[in-house]
Formats: C-alpha cells, sequence, structure tokens
C-alpha cells in the first residue's frame, strides 16, 4: 500500500522546478495562480527497486512502469492555505518485471484520497508532500509536471525505489 500511496502522492509530493518555455502563455507558478480544482488528464511513471549488495555495489531488483486511464470524480484540489487534496476513481495498468523472469501486467480500478501540504519556493520549485518533480508547463490553466530520479529507501531493507513520474492536470473553469 505504501508503493502506490507514493505513486499517486508522487505527483503531489515533488520539487517543481520552473521551465523556460518558448510559448508566451506560460506564467510564474505562484501560490496564488496555483490554487484551484484541478482534473487529472494524464498520470504515468516507472518504477525501479535496487538493494545494495554486501560488496557494495546496487541490484536492479525489478522495474515496474504503469499509466493510468479512466479517470472519473477526479479533484487535485490546491488550497490557498497550502494544502492540497486528491480524490480520485481510476484504472491503473502496471507491468512488473522481477529481474531475471518475464514481465507480468496487471490492471486494477482505484480510489484515491489524499491530503497533506504542498510549498511552492522562490525558483518556481513546489514541494508536494515529500516528492518532488520539475514544472514542465504552467500556464493558470494546464499544469505539466515530472520528477526524476525521485529516490524512496526503506530503513528496516537495503533496498531503494526510484522513480520517475509524469502528471498532467487542467484546472477546471
Amino acid at each position: 500500500m505504501k508503493f502506490f500511496k507514493f505513486f499517486f502522492i508522487a505527483f503531489a509530493v515533488f520539487g517543481l522546478t520552473a521551465c523556460s518555455n518558448d510559448d508566451d502563455s506560460s506564467i510564474e507558478l505562484t501560490n496564488e495562480n496555483i490554487v484551484g480544482d484541478y482534473e487529472i488528464i494524464l498520470y504515468q511513471g516507472l518504477r525501479e527497486e535496487t538493494e545494495t549488495a554486501s560488496n557494495g555495489t546496487e541490484v536492479l531488483i525489478e522495474t515496474e512502469t504503469f499509466t493510468t486511464d479512466t479517470f472519473t470524480n477526479t479533484s487535485f484540489i490546491f488550497n490557498d492555505d497550502g494544502t492540497y487534496l486528491i480524490s480520485a476513481n481510476y484504472r491503473i495498468t502496471y507491468s512488473l518485471t522481477v529481474t531475471g523472469q518475464s514481465p507480468e501486467t496487471n490492471s486494477e480500478i482505484r480510489n484515491t484520497n489524499y491530503d497533506d501540504t504542498f510549498f511552492i519556493g522562490d525558483n518556481g520549485s513546489i514541494i508536494i508532500g515529500d516528492i518532488g518533480y520539475d514544472v514542465q508547463f504552467f500556464d493558470g490553466t494546464n499544469l505539466y509536471l515530472t520528477t526524476t530520479n525521485s529516490t524512496e529507501n526503506f530503513d528496516d531493507t537495503n533496498s531503494t525505489n526510484l522513480y520517475d513520474i509524469e502528471l498532467r492536470l487542467r484546472k477546471r473553469e
């Protein structure tokens, strides 16, 4: 469950850095102009789990890719007090490949409800929960986020999860 919570929060829990864009409609991400109710239009990613061997080398244990679709009753709400709320029903399809084995693909319907805090830094970065993303595009209506090499370490094991996530949101009128 922690793994799936991380995936869905990942797009919310991220350090976002605004990128320059040739499109003149791109605007700076601020607390004031991010506030609103967004629909999720894309959510996909990759997770790689590695383990540290006794000789100190990193060994790939498994790779998982995921895509989502069939979003119903979805809201990703940024509030002016620095909190956010995710409420979403969607289908997730994921393919898990354990090193040395054939991939297994599964699909299931998820119902997610989660809230936490976010923070937009001076450089256009945003922290949502505890995951960092880059702002690929923001025009006041569309918000495109990615995270590359976001990690989650487990204290009780030698394993680390590395995430690459893409999330696209569109503000409701």
